[in-house]
Protein backbone atom coordinates (compact mmCIF):
# COMPACT_ATOMS: atom_id res chain seq x y z
CA UNK A 1 0.00 0.00 0.00
CA UNK A 2 1.20 3.16 -1.29
CA UNK A 3 1.61 5.94 1.79
CA UNK A 4 -0.26 8.12 0.16
CA UNK A 5 -3.42 5.49 -0.06
CA UNK A 6 -3.00 5.86 3.92
CA UNK A 7 -4.54 9.37 3.90
CA UNK A 8 -7.86 10.90 2.30
CA UNK A 9 -5.72 14.17 1.97
CA UNK A 10 -2.04 15.02 0.68
CA UNK A 11 -1.21 17.92 3.21
CA UNK A 12 1.39 15.51 4.18
CA UNK A 13 3.12 12.25 3.80
CA UNK A 14 2.74 8.88 6.26
CA UNK A 15 5.83 8.55 8.79
CA UNK A 16 6.32 6.01 11.07
CA UNK A 17 8.57 7.31 13.87
CA UNK A 18 10.62 4.02 13.69
CA UNK A 19 11.53 4.81 10.10
CA UNK A 20 12.46 8.52 10.15
CA UNK A 21 16.06 10.09 10.54
CA UNK A 22 16.76 10.48 13.93
CA UNK A 23 16.08 14.14 15.33
CA UNK A 24 18.59 16.57 16.31
CA UNK A 25 17.83 19.40 18.18
CA UNK A 26 20.42 22.44 18.49
CA UNK A 27 22.88 21.55 21.43
CA UNK A 28 21.58 18.08 21.18
CA UNK A 29 19.48 18.48 23.52
CA UNK A 30 16.61 15.37 24.06
CA UNK A 31 13.51 17.34 23.71
CA UNK A 32 11.93 20.82 22.47
CA UNK A 33 9.62 22.71 24.95
CA UNK A 34 7.24 24.77 23.53
CA UNK A 35 5.15 27.27 25.63
CA UNK A 36 1.34 28.45 23.89
CA UNK A 37 -0.08 31.35 26.16
CA UNK A 38 -3.73 31.42 24.79
CA UNK A 39 -5.08 34.46 24.29
CA UNK A 40 -8.88 34.76 23.49
CA UNK A 41 -11.85 36.53 23.24
CA UNK A 42 -15.44 34.72 22.54
CA UNK A 43 -18.40 35.46 20.87
CA UNK A 44 -21.32 36.09 22.02
CA UNK A 45 -23.05 36.62 18.98
CA UNK A 46 -21.69 34.30 16.38
CA UNK A 47 -23.77 34.18 12.57
CA UNK A 48 -26.14 30.93 12.52
CA UNK A 49 -23.60 29.09 9.91
CA UNK A 50 -20.65 29.52 11.92
CA UNK A 51 -19.04 25.99 13.04
CA UNK A 52 -18.13 25.71 17.01
CA UNK A 53 -16.64 23.07 18.81
CA UNK A 54 -19.70 20.87 19.41
CA UNK A 55 -18.03 20.54 23.16
CA UNK A 56 -18.99 23.97 23.90
CA UNK A 57 -22.50 23.84 21.95
CA UNK A 58 -24.01 25.65 25.06
CA UNK A 59 -22.03 28.89 24.52
CA UNK A 60 -21.42 29.15 21.59
CA UNK A 61 -25.09 30.34 20.78
CA UNK A 62 -28.59 29.98 21.12
CA UNK A 63 -31.63 31.60 23.12
CA UNK A 64 -30.53 30.30 26.05
CA UNK A 65 -26.67 31.92 26.39
CA UNK A 66 -24.63 30.62 29.22
CA UNK A 67 -23.72 34.21 30.82
CA UNK A 68 -21.70 32.28 33.31
CA UNK A 69 -19.57 29.80 31.32
CA UNK A 70 -18.78 33.30 29.21
CA UNK A 71 -17.75 34.79 32.18
CA UNK A 72 -14.91 32.30 32.91
CA UNK A 73 -13.58 33.23 29.78
CA UNK A 74 -13.34 36.65 30.65
CA UNK A 75 -12.46 35.63 33.81
CA UNK A 76 -9.29 34.07 32.07
CA UNK A 77 -8.17 37.72 30.78
CA UNK A 78 -9.08 39.97 33.67
CA UNK A 79 -7.94 37.88 36.52
CA UNK A 80 -6.21 34.32 35.34
CA UNK A 81 -3.69 35.93 33.14
CA UNK A 82 -2.44 37.89 35.59
CA UNK A 83 -1.13 34.74 37.82
CA UNK A 84 -0.33 33.06 34.07
CA UNK A 85 2.28 35.62 33.92
CA UNK A 86 3.65 36.26 37.28
CA UNK A 87 4.34 32.35 37.38
CA UNK A 88 6.06 32.50 33.55
CA UNK A 89 7.94 35.23 34.78
CA UNK A 90 9.83 33.51 37.74
CA UNK A 91 11.24 31.02 35.38
CA UNK A 92 11.58 33.37 31.81
CA UNK A 93 10.87 30.54 29.38
CA UNK A 94 10.57 31.74 25.75
CA UNK A 95 6.11 31.76 25.08
CA UNK A 96 4.46 31.80 21.24
CA UNK A 97 1.46 34.19 22.57
CA UNK A 98 -1.70 32.52 20.38
CA UNK A 99 -3.44 35.51 20.05
CA UNK A 100 -7.24 35.90 18.62
CA UNK A 101 -7.80 39.00 16.75
CA UNK A 102 -11.07 39.95 18.42
CA UNK A 103 -8.95 39.79 21.86
CA UNK A 104 -5.94 41.97 20.93
CA UNK A 105 -8.66 44.82 19.78
CA UNK A 106 -10.60 44.21 23.25
CA UNK A 107 -7.32 44.03 25.36
CA UNK A 108 -4.65 46.22 24.23
CA UNK A 109 -3.15 46.54 27.73
CA UNK A 110 -2.69 42.38 27.52
CA UNK A 111 -0.62 43.19 24.17
CA UNK A 112 1.29 45.88 25.96
CA UNK A 113 2.08 43.40 28.77
CA UNK A 114 2.93 40.49 26.06
CA UNK A 115 5.54 43.38 24.47
CA UNK A 116 7.04 43.86 27.27
CA UNK A 117 7.96 40.54 27.96
CA UNK A 118 9.18 40.32 24.14
CA UNK A 119 6.59 37.24 23.77
CA UNK A 120 6.58 35.94 20.11
CA UNK A 121 2.84 35.82 18.58
CA UNK A 122 0.60 33.81 16.50
CA UNK A 123 -2.03 34.40 14.68
CA UNK A 124 -5.50 32.73 16.66
CA UNK A 125 -8.02 33.26 14.32
CA UNK A 126 -11.04 36.08 15.48
CA UNK A 127 -12.97 34.49 18.00
CA UNK A 128 -12.21 31.15 19.82
CA UNK A 129 -15.31 29.76 19.03
CA UNK A 130 -15.36 30.23 15.70
CA UNK A 131 -13.74 27.79 13.62
CA UNK A 132 -12.85 27.73 9.95
CA UNK A 133 -13.97 24.78 8.21
CA UNK A 134 -15.40 24.21 4.56
CA UNK A 135 -18.78 26.60 5.12
CA UNK A 136 -16.53 29.01 4.25
CA UNK A 137 -16.24 30.12 0.69
CA UNK A 138 -12.30 30.02 -0.56
CA UNK A 139 -12.70 34.06 -0.55
CA UNK A 140 -14.17 34.14 3.01
CA UNK A 141 -11.36 32.05 4.34
CA UNK A 142 -8.83 33.49 3.01
CA UNK A 143 -9.50 36.66 3.79
CA UNK A 144 -9.97 35.70 7.27
CA UNK A 145 -6.43 34.43 7.63
CA UNK A 146 -5.24 37.18 6.04
CA UNK A 147 -6.89 39.81 8.30
CA UNK A 148 -6.40 37.94 11.51
CA UNK A 149 -2.33 38.01 10.73
CA UNK A 150 -2.63 41.79 9.10
CA UNK A 151 -4.42 42.51 13.15
CA UNK A 152 -1.39 41.18 14.91
CA UNK A 153 1.07 42.86 13.07
CA UNK A 154 -0.62 46.38 13.75
CA UNK A 155 -1.86 45.91 16.65
CA UNK A 156 0.99 44.20 18.20
CA UNK A 157 3.87 44.99 16.09
CA UNK A 158 5.21 42.36 14.58
CA UNK A 159 4.12 40.31 11.54
CA UNK A 160 3.09 36.33 13.13
CA UNK A 161 4.51 33.28 11.04
CA UNK A 162 2.84 30.77 12.50
CA UNK A 163 -1.06 29.63 12.82
CA UNK A 164 -3.00 28.16 15.61
CA UNK A 165 -6.80 27.54 14.78
CA UNK A 166 -9.42 28.19 17.17
CA UNK A 167 -11.25 24.48 17.59
CA UNK A 168 -7.90 22.80 15.84
CA UNK A 169 -10.56 24.01 12.81
CA UNK A 170 -9.39 23.64 9.21
CA UNK A 171 -10.86 23.39 5.47
CA UNK A 172 -9.36 21.46 3.00
CA UNK A 173 -7.40 24.88 1.61
CA UNK A 174 -6.53 26.14 4.72
CA UNK A 175 -2.86 24.53 4.52
CA UNK A 176 -2.51 25.93 1.00
CA UNK A 177 -4.26 29.28 2.09
CA UNK A 178 -1.53 29.53 5.09
CA UNK A 179 1.47 28.67 2.94
CA UNK A 180 0.59 31.84 0.21
CA UNK A 181 -0.44 34.09 3.47
CA UNK A 182 3.39 33.44 4.42
CA UNK A 183 3.06 31.49 7.11
CA UNK A 184 5.86 28.97 8.65
CA UNK A 185 4.24 26.63 10.57
CA UNK A 186 0.79 25.75 11.75
CA UNK A 187 -0.08 24.03 15.36
CA UNK A 188 -3.91 22.74 14.50
CA UNK A 189 -2.62 18.53 13.86
CA UNK A 190 -2.76 16.16 16.98
CA UNK A 191 -0.76 13.75 15.09
CA UNK A 192 3.09 13.39 15.89
CA UNK A 193 5.31 14.14 18.69
CA UNK A 194 7.53 15.39 16.52
CA UNK A 195 7.01 18.43 14.24
CA UNK A 196 7.23 17.74 10.45
CA UNK A 197 7.52 19.58 6.93
CA UNK A 198 3.94 19.43 5.19
CA UNK A 199 4.08 18.78 1.76
CA UNK A 200 3.21 22.52 0.96
CA UNK A 201 6.51 24.36 -0.23
CA UNK A 202 7.53 25.52 3.49
CA UNK A 203 4.96 24.49 6.31
CA UNK A 204 5.85 23.26 9.31
CA UNK A 205 3.49 21.13 11.21
CA UNK A 206 3.92 22.05 15.03
CA UNK A 207 2.04 19.46 17.08
CA UNK A 208 -0.45 19.87 19.12
CA UNK A 209 -0.31 16.95 21.51
CA UNK A 210 -4.52 17.46 22.31
CA UNK A 211 -4.13 15.07 25.10
CA UNK A 212 -2.03 17.14 27.08
CA UNK A 213 -4.41 19.97 26.68
CA UNK A 214 -5.82 22.08 29.99
CA UNK A 215 -8.95 22.44 28.36
CA UNK A 216 -9.17 18.90 27.18
CA UNK A 217 -8.53 17.61 30.83
CA UNK A 218 -9.29 19.65 32.73
CA UNK A 219 -12.59 20.91 31.38
CA UNK A 220 -14.22 18.56 28.91
CA UNK A 221 -12.35 15.48 30.74
CA UNK A 222 -13.75 16.97 33.96
CA UNK A 223 -9.63 15.78 35.16
CA UNK A 224 -9.51 16.58 39.12
CA UNK A 225 -7.15 19.18 39.52
CA UNK A 226 -4.56 17.54 41.49
CA UNK A 227 -4.23 15.48 38.42
CA UNK A 228 -3.38 17.63 35.76
CA UNK A 229 0.63 18.67 36.79
CA UNK A 230 0.75 14.68 37.43
CA UNK A 231 -0.25 13.62 34.10
CA UNK A 232 1.53 16.22 31.76
CA UNK A 233 4.81 15.63 33.58
CA UNK A 234 4.87 11.95 32.94
CA UNK A 235 4.02 12.62 29.14
CA UNK A 236 7.13 14.73 29.76
CA UNK A 237 9.16 12.38 31.20
CA UNK A 238 8.71 9.32 28.59
CA UNK A 239 8.92 11.86 25.79
CA UNK A 240 12.58 12.98 27.71
CA UNK A 241 13.42 9.36 27.92
CA UNK A 242 12.61 8.86 24.24
CA UNK A 243 14.44 11.84 22.94
CA UNK A 244 17.60 10.12 23.84
CA UNK A 245 17.21 7.92 20.66
CA UNK A 246 15.19 10.95 18.26
CA UNK A 247 14.66 14.44 19.60
CA UNK A 248 10.77 14.68 20.86
CA UNK A 249 8.95 17.44 20.89
CA UNK A 250 6.25 18.57 23.79
CA UNK A 251 4.04 21.63 23.97
CA UNK A 252 2.55 22.93 27.32
CA UNK A 253 -0.68 25.23 26.56
CA UNK A 254 -1.96 27.46 28.86
CA UNK A 255 -5.94 28.77 28.37
CA UNK A 256 -5.97 31.48 31.23
CA UNK A 257 -9.36 30.51 32.14
CA UNK A 258 -8.44 27.21 32.71
CA UNK A 259 -4.84 27.40 34.89
CA UNK A 260 -5.23 30.76 36.10
CA UNK A 261 -7.84 29.83 38.48
CA UNK A 262 -6.88 30.30 42.09
CA UNK A 263 -6.89 26.56 42.75
CA UNK A 264 -5.32 25.86 39.37
CA UNK A 265 -2.21 28.04 39.84
CA UNK A 266 -0.29 25.90 41.75
CA UNK A 267 -0.50 22.96 39.48
CA UNK A 268 1.19 25.15 36.58
CA UNK A 269 3.72 26.47 38.77
CA UNK A 270 4.25 22.95 39.82
CA UNK A 271 5.01 22.19 36.26
CA UNK A 272 7.01 25.12 35.34
CA UNK A 273 9.63 24.61 38.20
CA UNK A 274 9.79 21.11 37.20
CA UNK A 275 10.47 21.70 33.51
CA UNK A 276 13.15 24.92 34.51
CA UNK A 277 15.11 22.03 36.43
CA UNK A 278 15.13 19.23 34.05
CA UNK A 279 18.27 19.60 31.74
CA UNK A 280 18.13 18.27 27.93
CA UNK A 281 15.57 20.86 26.85
CA UNK A 282 15.89 23.29 24.15
CA UNK A 283 13.36 25.67 25.38
CA UNK A 284 11.94 27.32 21.95
CA UNK A 285 9.32 29.73 20.14
CA UNK A 286 7.48 27.55 17.72
CA UNK A 287 9.24 29.44 14.97
CA UNK A 288 12.90 28.79 16.29
CA UNK A 289 11.11 25.32 16.05
CA UNK A 290 9.53 25.11 12.60
CA UNK A 291 13.01 27.05 11.22
CA UNK A 292 14.96 24.29 13.00
CA UNK A 293 13.00 21.42 11.43
CA UNK A 294 12.54 23.00 7.68
CA UNK A 295 16.37 23.53 7.76
CA UNK A 296 17.35 19.96 8.24
CA UNK A 297 14.48 18.72 5.96
CA UNK A 298 13.37 16.41 9.28
CA UNK A 299 10.13 13.96 8.93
Amino acid sequence: MSNEARLDHDHFRFSSLTSRPALRWPGNERIALCIFLHFERWSLDLPEDAVSDPRFSQVARTSSLDHLTHSWFEYGNRIGMSRILDALDRHRFPVTVAAGSAAIERYPELVAEFNARKYEFAAHGEYANAMISSRLSPEDERDLIRGCVNLVEEKCGTRPVGWCGPGFGESSRTPAILDEEGMLYVADWSNDDQPYPMTSNRLVSIPYQAGLDDVELVYHRRMLPWNYASLFLRAFERLHEEGAVSGRFVGLHIHPWVLGKAYMITHLEDILATLSRATGVWSATASDVARHVRDIGSG
